[in-house]
């Protein structure tokens, strides 16, 4: 939702432009939209932010939140998949015809084919009189 660009103290915002504070953390600061937030740069002429090495960068613990010890029990006791991640495989195999199953089988069913053998003819009758097994 839009807010009100015109309560925004210009001399802060340009500090926090600046400062290369990400674009989320200044809209939520004064809350208004990112699209709200680049018009205020177009119609302020602040300067494009270009310069990479100054960008955020999330630490690691920040991007890699380490999971909770009932989710590694969950993950430990069973091998199962993740909830969503099992719905989502059940809704799209759902679709699939039996063609497509058989194609996606991990491992492909081979069927058993017996190879013929030419039989001398001097054996051929030991073949014949052979008992069934």
């Amino acid at each position: 939702m839009a807010g009100n660009t015109a309560a925004i103290d210009r001399a802060t915002l340009e500090a926090q432009w600046a400062a290369y504070v990400p674009m989320a953390a200044i809209c939520q600061h004064w809350t208004i939209t990112t699209d709200q937030l680049v018009r205020l740069r177009s119609a302020w002429a602040m300067p494009l932010r270009l310069d990479r090495k100054r960008r955020y960068k999330p630490s690691r613990n920040e991007r890699m939140l380490d999971p909770t010890p009932e989710e590694l029990a969950a993950s430990e006791n069973s091998l199962a998949l993740a909830p969503m991640v099992a719905a989502r495989a059940t809704c799209e195999s759902v679709l699939w015809t039996d063609e497509v199953r058989a194609q996606r089988q991990a491992v492909q069913p081979t069927p058993f084919r017996l190879a013929r053998i030419e039989v001398p003819g001097e054996l051929l009758d030991e073949v014949e009189e052979s008992p069934d097994w």
